[in-house]
């Protein structure tokens, strides 16, 4: 098992998106690259966007773009994705 600074842990929470009642008990974080079609399976089947609809005000979901280095334009995908985001 791996353990998290609980600072960082804040300072990823404090900036990244928020899908659902951002005050909710359960956050689900989904890291993944936005150029693998395997992570593309799993985000067209709404299995997050189910649990945070069921679950409204219970859960909530963050995604955190984690580009592999072979996918060649996963990070700035990655970015592109944060950026509309924010807006």
């Amino acid at each position: 098992m791996t353990k998290v600074d609980l600072g960082e842990l804040k300072a990823f929470y404090d900036t990244v998106v928020i899908d659902g009642d951002k005050n909710a008990g359960v956050t689900i974080i989904e890291f993944s690259d936005v150029e693998c079609p395997f992570c593309q399976r799993h985000e067209n089947n709404g299995t997050i966007a189910t649990v945070v609809t069921k679950y409204a005000g219970k859960v909530n979901s963050a995604f955190a773009h984690f580009p592999l280095s072979f996918h060649a334009n996963a990070q700035k995908a990655g970015e592109a994705i944060e950026c509309a985001g924010k807006l």
